[in-house]
C-alpha cells in the first residue's frame, strides 16, 4: 500500500523454500498482522510495519529472526507489478469460490467477482487476492472436525499455485 511519500506496509508476505534434492518448493504465508519484534524498534509491531521502518531489507531480517532461519533473497512486487505479471501471461484461470463484492473508494479498490471458474485479468486477480470482507479475514478455521482453513491467505496460496501452473505452460514460457 505504498504512496508517493510513504514506503507502505506489506500487504502479503510469503516465505518460499526450495529443496534442491527432491525439487520441491514449499511456501508459508505470514499473516500481515502477526505481532513480532522488529530489530531496532522497541516493543512489538505488526510484521507488515517492518517495511515502513526499513524497507524489504528490514522485513527480511525481521522474518529471519521471527522464523529462526536464514533468509537470503526477496522479491518485492507492488500492486501495479502484480497486475502486469498477470496481464503479461494473458490472465490466470482460477475457481472463484464465492461472490466477492467490495468497494473502498479511499483506496480506489473495487472488487466485483462472481463465483465459478474464470480467467482473471490483472485487475481482477489483484481483487481476488486482496479480498478479505467475507468475515474470514486473513485466516480462519472453518471446520474444527477437520483442519480446514479459509480466508485471504488460503485464496492467495491457491492463486500462487494457479499462477505457477500458468507460468509453466509451454505457451507462456517465452513471456
Amino acid at each position: 500500500d505504498e504512496k508517493p511519500d510513504d514506503p507502505g506496509r506489506t500487504d502479503t508476505i510469503m516465505v518460499a523454500s526450495w529443496d534442491m534434492s527432491d525439487q520441491q518448493v514449499s511456501v508459508v504465508s505470514i499473516p500481515r498482522d502477526t505481532m513480532v519484534s522488529i530489530p531496532g524498534r522497541t516493543g512489538y509491531h505488526r510484521i507488515n510495519a517492518a517495511h515502513v521502518f526499513g524497507g524489504p531489507e528490514l522485513t527480511l531480517k525481521t522474518l529471519s529472526e521471527f522464523l529462526g532461519i536464514p533468509l537470503q533473497y526477496y522479491v518485492k512486487v507492488n500492486f501495479e507489478g502484480f497486475k502486469q505479471i498477470v496481464d503479461t501471461l494473458g490472465g490466470v484461470t482460477i475457481n472463484v469460490e464465492k461472490p466477492m463484492d467490495y468497494d473502498d473508494y479511499a483506496q480506489d479498490l473495487h472488487i466485483h467477482l462472481e463465483p465459478g471458474v474464470q480467467r482473471l485479468n490483472g485487475e481482477q486477480a489483484l481483487g481476488y487476492v486482496r479480498f478479505r470482507h467475507d468475515g474470514l479475514g486473513d485466516v480462519a478455521l472453518v471446520d474444527e472436525s477437520r483442519p480446514i482453513y479459509d480466508g485471504r491467505i488460503d485464496r492467495q496460496q491457491k492463486f500462487v499455485k494457479a499462477l505457477i501452473k500458468e507460468v509453466l505452460q509451454p505457451k507462456t514460457l517465452t513471456k
